[in-house]
């Protein structure tokens, strides 16, 4: 009789949290299937060394030991994979042994493990045993995780529908606008989770729920001390090279027609750290003026076949900003969103180090700056179709 499914955690987050990690090892221990993760394990160390001799000692090791001999030639495409490590390990030396040498194998185990293992792992005892003791300890432990639970395990007074739009059509419509214009307001609706000199970051005090994947909304707001239309141009407009958020690269794809308004479409990939799988967004993105110059934009991922890349997970952004102006050409800059928690983890407080550990907001005057000097205003495409949508009331 196979177990039911009852808390679907991601692979990622397996991985990443240390207790989990040690109740997935223990159970591959038992069930005898523990050699992917330990050549895992040894490919992630092999990665951390800084010396170049002490990679090329441990890529011997892992060669011989782990990727030849082991279960990693059980894997489809295993053996051909190996046979090509030796290869180019063949120009390897103590001197020349690059950190990127195992990544086909390391993107093999982890298809491996999120698949068979993973799934079994999800209806074993060993993980209901895990998570009813953390349960005890703390009643909130599903949400703070970020795990997707079954249909029925939702409560009854919550809201189902965390992005409320279709993810497969192309537009933006003012119910967009609206939605986060309210959310602006209802101050009753967040708690503070954290505050500086610069900004501060709020999550909603209701839980919401999106593909049965528990996620909050939350709410920034952040001090620039730039005008507002060089802010709007330098983040929103595909130009910037600069890696705020963890972003990897913002490609434009084209200009659109969003229905009642112009807009542009992006693709946004992100970095993650490993465990993680980098992240992909694809972004219809609208501009809106205010008759007394203030800048509101909406965001919104979409599912897009043309788009698909396995190589990416598909994550989803619902975000509406507003860049108000100030005295002496400063901005107030407010931002509500749904993010997936494929990002966050469903828990806003993960991005609290944009203030504190990465200095979120001299990242985006820095930002600013390089636009001002290099690109120019009049160079943002999302700026010009600003300037046929109608005003905001």
């Amino acid at each position: 009789m196979v177990n039911e499914v009852l808390y679907d955690f991601d692979l990622e987050v397996i991985l990443d949290n240390d207790l989990l990690r040690e109740c997935f090892s223990k159970y591959l221990v038992r069930t005898n299937n523990n050699g992917l993760l330990d050549t895992l394990n040894e490919i992630n160390k092999y990665m951390r060394y800084i010396g170049v001799n002490a990679r090329y000692q441990s890529a011997i090791r892992i060669i011989d030991e782990l990727l030849v001999n082991g279960a990693f030639k059980t894997l489809p495409e295993g053996p051909e994979v190996a046979n090509q490590l030796k290869l180019d390990f063949k120009n390897c030396s103590n001197l020349n042994c690059p950190i990127t040498l195992f990544n086909t194998p390391r993107e093999k185990i982890h298809e491996a493990l999120s698949s068979t293992y993973r799934s079994s792992f999800l209806a074993s005892k060993d993980l209901k045993k895990h998570v009813d003791a953390m349960i005890k300890e703390n009643k909130d432990y599903l949400d703070i995780m970020g795990v997707k639970v079954q249909r029925l395990s939702i409560p009854n007074d919550v809201n189902i529908q965390g992005f409320p739009y279709n993810f497969d059509k192309i537009e933006i419509t003012n119910k967009d606008f609206d939605n986060h214009l309210n959310d602006f307001k209802d101050k009753d609706m967040w708690d503070l989770i954290s505050k500086s000199e610069r900004g501060s970051i709020h999550g909603s005090k209701k839980i919401f729920y999106n593909e049965g994947r528990g996620i909050r909304k939350t709410k920034e707001v952040y001090k620039i001390n730039f005008p507002n239309d060089v802010l709007f141009a330098s983040q929103f407009s595909c130009y910037s090279d600069k890696k705020l958020d963890g972003v990897l690269h913002h490609q434009l794809i084209r200009e659109i027609d969003l229905g009642e308004y112009k807009g542009i479409l992006v693709r946004t990939l992100v970095r993650m750290p490993f465990p993680y799988q980098d992240r992909q967004c694809i972004n219809c993105v609208c501009a809106r003026r205010f008759a007394n110059g203030d800048i509101f934009v909406v965001k919104k991922s979409l599912k897009l076949p043309e788009f698909k890349n396995t190589s990416q997970v598909q994550s989803h952004v619902y975000c509406g900003v507003m860049l108000e102006r100030r005295p002496d050409d400063k901005t107030k800059m407010t931002r509500t969103s749904f993010i997936d928690n494929h990002i966050i983890a469903g828990n806003p407080k993960a991005i609290i180090n944009r203030i504190f550990d990465n200095d979120y907001v001299a990242n985006i005057e820095e930002s600013c700056f390089e636009w001002t000097v290099n690109v120019g205003l009049q160079n943002s495409i999302l700026y010009k179709t600003m300037c046929q949508n109608a005003l905001m009331k």
